[in-house]
């Protein structure tokens, strides 16, 4: 949905307008956050550019959505955030890209963003064992990777009740917004650990439903500290391999609420398991 309607707003770059309207919203934008020290490349978009090649309509008239994608990313945004950073740090007009011909002139290498010779890629895998080293691409550099894990029992718990306590409970499920994600997340832990019933059995002790849920919780955390360990270390030897990976960025870092996501911190900054892997 994000990409479809950013690609709705890219119909209309060639209104004068329109243009201006983008130009100084990225100079005010980049003007307040430019003193930040942690900034040190800006993005013009995310995933727009591998769009052009799976989104219907930009792969079925092509020839007009690279020349707006151009004008509103390249000749536009491109440009404002040059004008307003005094610092000078580098653009990339998208990410994952498969990076310039030349940067004097301007000029993209149209292709595959995936490709691992050029630019950067996003590698995200539900379906392959995230522990077996053979399944990581050898990419120049990583600029998204993750995979899923749920919150702790702890955080969990200041945002439910009891009867929410369950692997296949509604509240777990609605803050799930990785389609498939709960059962990708189970797979993947079973391939590894023996999983915890759903449930405790019938006239068990109250805690058995919930040291259960904890039991679950807490080994799809360490799922995905060991999926985290096994890409990291292996892009790290990969940087003597011939694509010579220089770098990985992992989504996410933060949660915004108690629920599953990619991210290694809490809502509250406590870390998750793959935080310190």
């Amino acid at each position: 949905m994000r990409q479809e309607m950013i690609f709705a707003c890219a119909m209309y770059p060639r209104d004068a307008p329109f243009v201006d309207l983008v130009g100084r919203e990225v100079s005010e934008q980049v003007s307040r956050l430019a003193h930040h020290p942690s900034i040190v490349i800006w993005g013009g978009n995310n995933e727009n550019e591998g769009a052009l090649r799976w989104f219907g309509p930009s792969r079925d008239n092509r020839d007009l959505y690279v020349s707006d994608y151009v004008k509103l990313y390249v000749d536009t945004v491109r440009v404002a955030v040059s004008d307003a950073d005094a610092d000078g740090r580098p653009f990339v007009d998208s990410s994952p890209s498969s990076g310039l011909i030349s940067a004097s002139p301007y000029a993209k290498r149209w292709g595959d963003v995936q490709a691992t010779s050029w630019g950067d890629a996003h590698y995200y895998n539900y379906n392959d064992d995230c522990e077996d080293v053979t399944t990581y691409p050898s990419a120049r550099f990583v600029s998204e990777h993750g995979f899923q894990s749920f919150p702790s029992l702890r955080a969990f718990r200041s945002v439910s009740d009891d009867a929410d306590w369950s692997r296949e409970g509604d509240l777990l499920a609605y803050r799930q917004r990785h389609p498939n994600g709960m059962e990708q997340v189970l797979a993947m832990v079973g391939r590894h650990f023996a999983v915890p019933p759903t449930n405790a059995t019938p006239g068990a002790p109250a805690a058995a439903q919930r040291d259960l849920f904890d039991a679950y919780l807490w080994l799809t955390q360490l799922q995905q500290a060991r999926c985290y360990e096994t890409s990291f270390a292996t892009w790290r030897r990969l940087r003597a391999a011939p694509a010579g990976t220089m770098g990985v960025l992992y989504w996410q870092l933060n949660d915004v609420w108690q629920g599953p996501s990619w991210s290694t911190l809490e809502v509250d900054g406590s870390p998750r398991l793959a935080h310190y892997a």
